[in-house]
Order: structure tokens, then sequence, then C-alpha cells
């Protein structure tokens, strides 16, 4: 009895997957034993401020301060360059679920977008690489899931757990905004929330005292969570007013102007098709293909963009139909207007661009995945598709794994694996 009911629990699955992910994601994680990508960056800051150094980057600094982490605790080898990364990119599968199960208020679409989450190429290899990307999914996520928890704590009446949850979401968002500026993508959203939220609240006082511990917490928090981590950089105390300025201006410069190109820069408009993968590496010895392509998994990553352009359909057909947006489905209006905010605006940027600038927006395309999955898995037809979909994602990503490890492989299993010229190109 007590086994049937584990095989029945979503947590138990959750558990399986997220301990399966890891053993993936750790097996072999040292290979290549070299830098690898923009791994030439980040360890070798990490070096830096542990002989003293002050490196220079064109982002804040919480990313590299926390691949430092890792080789401060295990040294300056391909383990602790990509340790951390490996330890945010697990929790971001249990991170997913809570997410999709907050969002929808099913644990079965949680579970569905943790097994997606498990089953994306790319995710899987910037949750193997000494990176930064991963943290800024990791936090953007935990910023909102925070938000929808404090949301339905503030509704109930909590007058001790909500303003923490709040403020636990201002810092979250701080840290993302902290790894890269684009971390700020989310604010957006969850100050939305917040007003929808303070609307709503069960409390006497007028607007204005209902707002204010949001705007402590949604504006104060996230600016002094980001100054803290500029103070607090090793090799670069005393630091004042003028240092962090000039810092800012220069960076900003440097992003506005950046006018190099790569081969493997890509329009914003193809990330959701898949267009352009980024090679991180590939060699061959002996006749022996070892590559690492960030190479998301198709059947996932098309199958969100179609479930989110049938989202936005539906979701603009219901404010037609009903000349208001008060009788929306929550959880689906966020997830879409999440992507929205985190991928449009890449539109309006002039400089060279890359897919995993999309991975923030990839995180809420599976999301709204999870959602149709989830509706569709209510009816006896839609379980065995949906069942059939999971399985074609697992084989997907079982056939793409050899070019997402650096797993030694033929010139010709390599070649099959390059579905479009643009995927063997970079």
């Amino acid at each position: 009895m007590l086994l049937k009911r584990l095989i029945r629990s979503e947590i138990f699955w959750l558990a399986v997957l997220t301990l399966a992910a890891l053993g993936l994601r750790a097996w072999r994680i040292g290979k290549p034993g070299q830098y690898i990508f923009d791994e030439v960056y980040y360890p070798q800051y990490a070096t830096q401020y542990l002989s003293g150094g002050a490196p220079f980057d064109a982002h804040p600094p919480a990313g590299r301060l926390l691949v430092t982490a890792g080789v401060a605790l295990f040294g300056d080898h391909p383990f602790g360059w990509r340790v951390i990364p490996l330890i945010f990119g697990t929790l971001l599968i249990p991170l997913s679920y809570l997410v999709a199960s907050q969002l929808f208020a099913s644990r079965r679409a949680g579970l569905i977008a943790a097994t997606l989450f498990s089953l994306d190429g790319m995710l899987f290899v910037y949750a193997r690489t000494g990176l930064i990307d991963t943290f800024l999914v990791f936090f953007t996520l935990l910023a909102l899931s925070l938000a929808l928890a404090a949301r339905r704590l503030t509704l109930a009446g909590s007058q001790r757990m909500a303003p923490l949850a709040w403020l636990a979401s201002g810092a979250s968002i701080g840290v993302a905004s902290s790894v890269k500026w684009v971390g700020l993508g989310i604010w957006p959203i969850i100050a939305a929330i917040a007003l929808v939220t303070a609307l709503h609240a069960k409390k006497p006082q007028r607007f204005a005292a209902r707002i204010a511990p949001f705007v402590v917490s949604l504006v104060a928090i996230p600016l002094i969570v980001y100054g803290l981590f500029f103070i607090l950089e090793p090799g670069k105390q005393p630091v004042v007013w003028p240092d962090i300025y000039n810092w800012h201006t220069h960076t900003w410069q440097y992003h506005i102007n950046l006018k190099e190109t790569r081969t493997y820069n890509s329009k914003w408009y193809e990330w959701p098709l898949l267009t352009k993968p980024i090679h991180f590496s590939n060699v061959t010895h002996n006749g022996i293909k070892e590559a690492i392509i960030a190479l998301g998994n198709p059947l996932i990553w098309w199958g969100s963009t179609l479930a989110t352009l049938v989202s936005i359909g539906y979701l603009g057909w219901l404010i037609l139909k009903q000349r208001r947006a008060a009788k929306l489905p929550f959880g689906l209006s966020v997830a879409t207007a999440s992507y929205l905010a985190l991928w449009l605006p890449w539109a309006f940027v002039k400089r060279g661009l890359f897919i995993f600038h999309y991975l923030s927006a990839l995180a809420f395309a599976i999301f709204i995945a999870s959602y149709w999955l989830d509706q569709l898995s209510k009816h006896q037809l839609g379980r065995k598709l949906v069942i059939g979909f999971v399985i074609a994602s697992a084989i997907a990503f079982a056939y793409f794994y050899p070019i997402i490890s650096a797993y030694p492989i033929s010139p010709d299993a390599y070649q099959n694996r390059m579905w479009f010229r643009s995927w063997a190109t970079n």
C-alpha cells in the first residue's frame, strides 16, 4: 500500500527525476579538460579573485563570484569551474516543478515541466559549463516562485510570512540582475502581480498604505542586493560611488557600441526555431568526434514555440471576447507575459546576439507547453499523446546526447545529427 502511494506521488517521481538528471549532468563533467567557449572568462576571473586581483567584466559580479566559489572549494580544474553551475542547473528541475505547480495549480503540470527541463539539451549544456547563464535562469524563476507564494499568502491574510516572501522575491530579483542586467526582465511581471495583489488584499488601509510594503520589497531590496555585490566584490575595497558609477557607464557604452560579429550570431526571431546553436567544443581525435554543441531538444523547443503561439492567440481571443482582462486564466497569462517580457526586448538590441539570450524566455515557453499538455492529459486520448510526446522527447535527448556531452562518436554519427546546415556551421 505504501509503495503504491509512493509510486503515485509526484514528489517521488520529481526526486527520481532530479537525482537522475544530477547523475547524468555530473557524469564526465570534466570532459573536455580545457576551457570551452566563454569559460575562457569566468574560471579565469575566479583565479584572479583568489589571487587578490580585481577582474573587469561586462556583467555585474554575482555570476562570476558564484563560479569563483566552485574554484575556491574544489580547485582550478574543470570540476571546480563547473560544479556550481551543475548544482544550480540541477536545482532548476525541482524549481521548475514548483513554478509550474504554482502557476497552474496542478502538480501534474509541474511534473511535466520538470521532465521537459531535464530533457532539454541547451539547459543540460549550461548546467555542465563554467558559465553564468544558469544562475540567471535560476534566480529569475526563484523570484517569480517567491512572488507567487507571497501573493497566495497575502490574499490569505498572512501578516508574517507574506512580507517575508515579498522581500525574498525582491532579493532574488536583485541577485538575477547582479548576474546580468537582463535579470531585471522579470521585474515588470512581478510588479504587476504585486499591484493586482495589493488591490485585492483584504486590508482596510488606503491604497498608498497597501502598496508601500511592495515598493520596499520590489524596489529598495533589489537595489540594495544589487549594490551589495559591488560593495563586497573581492579586490575592489574600499568601494566608492565614483567607482560604481564609472563601471556602469563604461559597461553600458560597451554593450550599446559592441559591433563585433561572430559566426554563431543569431537574430532574436530565430531563437524559438532553434536555427543557430553554438559549438562550444568540436574536435576530432583518431577519427572520433567529441563535440559539445549548445543545442536544445528540437521537440521541446518547437513544441513549446507552438504552445506559446497557441497561448497568445487564445488569450487575445479571450480579451476580444470579454473586452477585459479580469477573467483571463491567471497562470497562463503570467507565463505568456513573462515569455514576451524576456524575449521581445531583444528585438530592440542592435549589438550581436546569441541563442543563449533566449534561455530565460525558453523556461516560460516550457511552462506554457506544460500547461497545454496538462490540459490535454485530462482526456484519455490526450493522456496517451502527452505520454508519447514525453517519450519522444526522451528519445530525442538520448539521440543528441553525444553532441551535447563530448561523448565519442564517429564522424558519420555526428553528421547524422546535423539536421540543418545552420546546425553544422559555426
